[in-house]
């Protein structure tokens, strides 16, 4: 076991993944996803030229053929991240740039490193236990009824940005749909069918009700479930997201970014220095307002 302060700012060089297979824009979308589903991974890395970056599996959830669709346009330029970088260093530039991972250079080696790779690191730091998982979860959440389509999942997180939708009847959890299942379910399938089949147009669809699809016994939680037993369970069982509930009604979640807000508070909040210039004193109020304003639109803008 090791305090969050010598996790934090420790290498990611032991969580690394290395090995995998690295994609360029010009490889179909069925050659990528053949390759996470069998590996059991979301994130993939794309290279072209001296310019590196990630495409994941709910980038993948409006293609309709792929094994026609090319990654060109699709995958996300990221740089790289080293493998001396701290862990602390690594999180906060995955939590401010809006990623999931990031692609990892040792010499002429390539390897990934994730947010998953770094909450599971979190299994050996002993305190987390005096952490509650009710003072990380995000809340409210977005979820969906039991009788939804499949259609309206897949519009959520593609609009929405997330990859794990709570189902619910009458207000108490049912289940969970995540987009791993929407890809492996509709998506992969398209790879072996023909352009223009029956089959084919139902899946491009996604027709059906999400219950159809969904996770039955979701990883849950409570308020007071101490920090550290989420993420041992969320590790051990492999899944991205944990739902805490009071009853049967869930009122938050937890993904590995949540997990890692304890280690970025390590950390004080760095804010963009900005400054308007040509306001008298006696205007220190509205300027206040404009440059908060200004602030968050260029800081929102950094994490495009």
């Amino acid at each position: 076991m090791k305090t969050l302060r010598e996790y934090a700012y420790s290498t990611i060089k032991p969580l690394i993944e290395w090995g995998i297979s690295v994609f360029n824009p010009g490889d179909t979308v069925s050659r990528v996803l053949g390759e996470l589903i069998e590996a059991g991974r979301y994130e993939a890395i794309v290279v072209s030229g001296r310019k590196m970056g990630i495409v994941t599996l709910r980038d993948f959830l409006d293609v309709v053929q792929p094994s026609r669709r090319k990654l060109e346009g699709m995958w996300r330029i990221t740089g790289v991240a080293h493998v001396d970088d701290r862990v602390i260093d690594v999180a906060e530039r995955l939590r401010r740039e809006g990623l999931r991972a990031l692609p990892v250079m040792d010499g002429e080696s390539i390897g990934l490193i994730s947010h998953v790779d770094l909450a599971r690191g979190l299994c050996d730091v002993a305190e987390l236990s005096a952490v509650k998982a009710g003072d990380v979860m995000t809340t409210p959440i977005h979820t969906l009824s039991i009788d939804e389509e499949v259609s309206k999942a897949r519009r959520m997180m593609l609009e929405m940005g997330f990859s794990h939708i709570p189902i619910v009847e009458d207000g108490e959890l049912r289940g969970i749909v995540t987009a791993r299942m929407l890809v492996e379910d509709f998506i992969a399938p398209l790879s072996r069918a023909t352009v223009g089949e029956r089959i084919g147009e139902r899946i491009a669809r996604m027709e059906g009700a999400v219950r159809d699809v969904m996770d039955r016994h979701p990883l849950t939680a409570h308020r007071e479930t101490p920090l550290l037993e989420v993420a041992e369970d969320m590790t051990r069982m492999e899944v991205g997201a944990c739902i805490i509930v009071e009853g049967r009604r869930p009122i938050g979640i937890i993904t590995p970014m949540e997990l890692l807000k304890p280690l970025l508070r390590l950390r004080p909040e760095r804010r963009l220095p900005l400054y308007i210039m040509g306001l008298g004193d006696e205007d220190f109020y509205e300027r206040g307002l404009v440059e908060e304003k200004l602030r968050r639109v260029v800081e929102r803008g950094m994490r495009i």
